[in-house]
C-alpha cells in the first residue's frame, strides 16, 4: 500500500540552505505552502473514502451492507422472482382484452392482468429510515451493472 504522508515542517527544512532557515523565512515559506496543504487534507480525505468504497462491489450482500452502513441497518435486498406467465397468451386471441400491435392479425396477446417483473432486485427500506431517494439510487446506481434495473420499496 502505498504511503501518503508528507511532513510539511520537513520539506521545508530540508529545502532551506542551514544558514537560510531563520524563524521568519520558514514561516513565509509555510504561508505559501498552505494552499498545498489544503489541497493535501483534501486529498487524504477523498483517499480515505475511496478505499471504503472500493472495498465494495455488485454482489447483493455487499451491497446490502454498504446500504445499511450509508442510510441505516433493517435494509435487505431481494431478487426478483420468476416472471410470471400469468396472462400472457398466444393464439388467437378472441378471448382477449388487448393486443400487440395494431394489426388485428397478429397471433399473440397480452392480457390486461399480465404482470411482467421489470426489476432484477428490490431494495426494501423500513419506513423508520428518513432519507433522500434519488441520493440512494445514486449509490446503488454506482454499484450495479449498467443494465440492472431495480425498485425501491418503503415498507
Amino acid at each position: 500500500m502505498a504511503n501518503y504522508s508528507i511532513d510539511f515542517k520537513k520539506l521545508i527544512s530540508i529545502s532551506l540552505p542551514r544558514r537560510r532557515r531563520t524563524p521568519i523565512r520558514i514561516s513565509w515559506i509555510a504561508a505559501l505552502l498552505q494552499p498545498m496543504q489544503d489541497l493535501y487534507a483534501k486529498f487524504l480525505a477523498f483517499k480515505t473514502v475511496t478505499d471504503y468504497e472500493l472495498k465494495w462491489n455488485g454482489q447483493v450482500i455487499k451491497l446490502e451492507k454498504l446500504l445499511q452502513d450509508q442510510f441505516g441497518s433493517g435494509i435487505y435486498i431481494t431478487s426478483r422472482d420468476p416472471i410470471s406467465l400469468t396472462g400472457l397468451y398466444l393464439g388467437d386471441g378472441e378471448d382477449i382484452v388487448s393486443s400487440i400491435g395494431d394489426n388485428s392479425d397478429v397471433d399473440s396477446f397480452i392480457d390486461e392482468d399480465y404482470n411482467f417483473q421489470l426489476f432484477n432486485f428490490t431494495v426494501h427500506v423500513p419506513s423508520s429510515i428518513s432519507f433522500v431517494q434519488s441520493e440512494m439510487e445514486a449509490w446503488i446506481n454506482k454499484y450495479v451493472a449498467y443494465w440492472a434495473n431495480y425498485n425501491i420499496v418503503i415498507e
